[in-house]
């Protein structure tokens, strides 16, 4: 604070030296430089002293919440047109899941016999919604690849291993699929492949491991499954897409909504600040909801009757008479 404090009387001093005479503008932007950056080293220092006062669940949903990407739906005008909206239930429950506050509404167990918490809805794959969480970022991706590029499939089977020697750990199921491929994404007419995985960085098995830790693990094991293959086998490129449910996004996952941008922008004839910033809000908004959907979807232990066994022409006949 003083050192602070010191750059601005200095700054002033400066100003006010020389009435009569023009100041010298290259020092007194290297001195507002310099105090700009003793401003930002003293707010640093404020926020690392208040994580460091934190209980440690909190400060573990406050790293959580500071990752690129975590914080979009929150600074976007909330346009119903634009899907940007919540009600008010959503906007609370939204609130506490980023800060890890607890929920008092929620039922005490679960239909698949587990105490039914906020990590365990993450993470129950009961009712299907874990998947449906999965497939609306991989529609969302595929949606906004359509836009820039050509030949853009969701789930494409990758062609068969004939001979092609692969790494310890490659997927060599015949059938394997990948979510999305896109033709002329990183380079003209290559082929792309992505894989997309949402992941909760606070179940059980990440508890200690930081949101970066994480993000590798991941990241690794997808390359690990796929990478060579898609080289060797496709000709093309792989990409893993690492979300997690709140929010975050893994370094190639940055790379290549960063790269998406840049086509969009181009195509569109919009700056890239502008193109980046929809993008993570879209890609914002469909994580949330998943996680909303996670928390308050219904997993039933039965289906309901199979629609394809109603005769409805049958059923219709008998109602008019």
């Amino acid at each position: 604070m003083r050192r602070l404090l010191r750059s601005q009387a200095l700054l002033c001093g400066k100003l006010s030296s020389k009435p009569h005479e023009p100041p010298d503008e290259t020092e007194i932007k290297t001195l507002e430089a310099s105090a700009r950056r003793e401003k930002d080293e003293l707010l640093k220092m404020r926020c690392e002293q208040v994580r460091e006062s934190l209980p440690s669940k909190t400060e573990r949903a406050v790293e959580l919440a500071t990752e690129k990407g975590a914080s979009n739906w929150l600074t976007v005008i909330p346009i119903k047109e634009m899907n940007f909206n919540l009600n008010k239930r959503e906007f609370r429950d939204a609130i506490k899941l980023r800060y890890d506050w607890e929920i008092a509404d929620l039922p005490a167990m679960c239909t698949c016999g587990d105490l039914f918490t906020v990590d365990h809805a993450m993470v129950c794959r009961h009712g299907g919604l874990i998947i449906q969480r999965h497939n609306e970022i991989r529609d969302l991706e595929a949606e906004m690849l359509r836009m820039v590029c050509t030949d853009v499939e969701t789930e494409p089977v990758l062609q068969e291993i004939t001979g092609e020697e692969l790494n310890r750990g490659a997927n060599k199921a015949p059938d394997a699929r990948l979510d999305v491929h896109a033709r002329g994404f990183w380079d003209k007419q290559q082929s792309a492949f992505f894989d997309v995985r949402v992941c909760h960085p606070n179940a059980d098995s990440y508890r200690e491991l930081s949101p970066k830790q994480i993000f590798q693990l991941h990241e690794n094991e997808k390359k690990r499954q796929y990478s060579r293959r898609v080289l060797e086998v496709e000709q093309g490129t792989f990409t893993p897409l690492v979300f997690t449910s709140t929010g975050g996004m893994a370094d190639e996952c940055k790379r290549f909504h960063s790269r998406l941008a840049e086509l969009l922008a181009l195509e569109k004839g919009d700056d890239y600040a502008t193109t980046i910033s929809w993008i993570r809000a879209k890609v914002s908004f469909a994580i949330l909801r998943s996680a909303l959907l996670c928390l308050r979807g219904t997993r039933s232990k039965r289906r309901a009757a199979n629609i394809s066994d109603i005769d409805i022409t049958s059923e219709s006949a008998q109602a008019r008479i």
